[in-house]
Formats: C-alpha cells, structure tokens, sequence
C-alpha cells in the first residue's frame, strides 16, 4: 500500500512538473494574469525618449512595454505578422511604429504617406482620424491624437485598422487587449 501511494505521488509530481507552459494571449501577458504593472501603468510605461540612433533626448514619452501583435496586407501579402509601438509624448503628439513582418524595422516612407484609421473604443464607438508617416513613424495629425489620447484614457479594448491613402490595398489591423493603465502613465509623464 505504501508503494503504490509513493508511486502515485511521484506520477504526480513527474507531470505537473512537465505540464506545457501556460499561453499567452495578445498582449503578451499569460491568460489570466494581471495587467496591471506595480505603477498602475498596465501595458505602458514611462521612457526617456531614444531616436532610431540609439540617442537619448531630454523627451519623455510614453509606450507601450512589448511590442502589439497584429497583421497587415498589401499587394505582395495577406494577413502577414505585424507589431507595433506607440509613442506617445503629450495628448497632441502620438505616433506608431509598425514593423512589418514582425520584423525590427518601421516602415519607412520617402514622401509623406496619408493613412486613414478606424478605431473601436471600449464603449464599441467607431472613430475615424488621419495620420501621415513622414520618416519612420504614422503621426497622428495633432487634433486626431487629442482623440486617440482620449480613447486609451479609457482603458479597456481598442481595435485599430489603418488604410493607407495612397494605396487601397495596404492595411494595418492590431488590438489593444487592454488599455487600462495609459491613464496613470500619463499622469507619470506630465508630473516630470
């Protein structure tokens, strides 16, 4: 009898030692954990802006911790892995970096490209605004990031899908799972 209970304990500890890691869901957390940060800062956080040079400046932004999974479609692909990163350094200034194919370079624009993007809010509101990739980065024109910054001040889910006007095939699409926690990281960067 007590053979077959220290047989049956170690079975058991042999496979939950062995048990697949937990998957992780779209932001990048592992189902059911917390998204919240220790600061209240959710996905986001505070930085010292650094340019595509590796250069720091005296700017600080807000962005988001890892990089949002989403995909794109052209000509060329459908569907293909996209990430993306906000940079956010006041309610008239964001912009994104959308690294095709997952990869790590922004798409660059030689002449100014003119984007149109569609968001869903948290309250499921559909909003459309502009924005213009000039370099390496989709700014969103000042009165259209005002919006933007009042959408993630909300928190919770917002879906983006970004069209490019000079082109009706290219589109961008990434949701953020939760953007609970942008309001605190704000509050981090207008106390500094």
């Amino acid at each position: 009898m007590k053979v077959n209970t220290a047989i049956l304990i170690l079975c058991f500890l042999f496979v939950s030692c062995d048990s697949p890691a937990p998957k992780q869901n779209g932001s990048g957390k592992t189902a059911g954990e917390d998204s919240q940060s220790p600061r209240g800062t959710g996905i986001w956080q505070n930085e010292i802006y650094t340019d595509e040079f590796g250069q720091t400046s005296d700017r600080d932004c807000i962005r988001n911790r890892d990089l949002i999974a989403g995909s794109f479609s052209n000509v060329a692909k459908t569907s293909a892995p996209l990430n993306v990163r906000f940079l956010i350094f006041n309610p008239n200034s964001i912009s994104l970096q959308l690294f095709e194919n997952a990869g790590n370079t922004p798409v660059k624009a030689l002449t100014p490209q003119g984007y149109t993007v569609t968001i869903d809010d948290a309250d499921g509101a559909e909003h459309k605004v502009k924005a213009v990739n000039y370099s390496d980065k989709v700014a969103f024109e000042k009165t259209d990031a005002g919006i933007v910054h009042e959408i993630l001040m909300k928190g919770g889910r917002v879906q983006f899908s970004i069209a490019g006007d000079f082109n009706a095939t290219t589109r961008y699409q990434f949701t953020i799972d939760n953007a609970t926690g942008y309001d605190a990281a704000f509050r981090n960067l207008t106390q500094k």
